[in-house]
């Protein structure tokens, strides 16, 4: 199941709204309806709390894909960002005993069109793929 989150330019950090059981059409929608040019410009308020966002979580496992816009009204640029579980060893690497911990990279998408690529993938649950073709971007810093 996958789970949709919305985050506005004026929520803080950790507040979103949540739509449950979203279809890739559905979130398509909202990602093509989504007001994201007054969203950036909203983000630029000095009392705004973060960067509209919108999130894919995948509920039935640890990975999450999220897109964010960052720059101002006449130049801006979108963010694509992927998280996924890695398995770590404990006592900084000295134990045999392993945890998962939740990683994240961040890549800027020059062509906002190869967007949906990602999350045809991320909805057929291809994240050997995903994380293949994200290599293949640039790495924002």
């Amino acid at each position: 199941m996958f789970n949709l989150q919305t985050q506005l330019a004026s929520y803080h950090y950790k507040q979103y709204d949540e739509t449950i059981n979203i279809s890739m059409q559905a979130f398509f929608q909202q990602l093509d309806t989504f007001p994201w040019l007054d969203q950036v410009e909203a983000a630029n308020n000095p009392d705004s709390g973060c960067s509209a966002t919108l999130s894919i979580v995948d509920t039935d496992s640890a990975y999450k894909l999220w897109v964010s816009i960052a720059g101002n009204r006449e130049e801006n640029y979108f963010l694509l960002g992927f998280h996924y579980p890695v398995e770590k060893k404990k006592f900084f690497g000295l134990s045999s005993k392993t945890k998962t911990v939740e990683k994240f990279d961040i890549y800027v998408m020059e062509n906002p069109a190869i967007i949906k690529d990602y999350y045809r993938l991320f909805f057929s649950k291809k994240m050997e793929e995903i994380t293949a073709k994200l290599q293949l971007e640039k790495k924002f810093s």
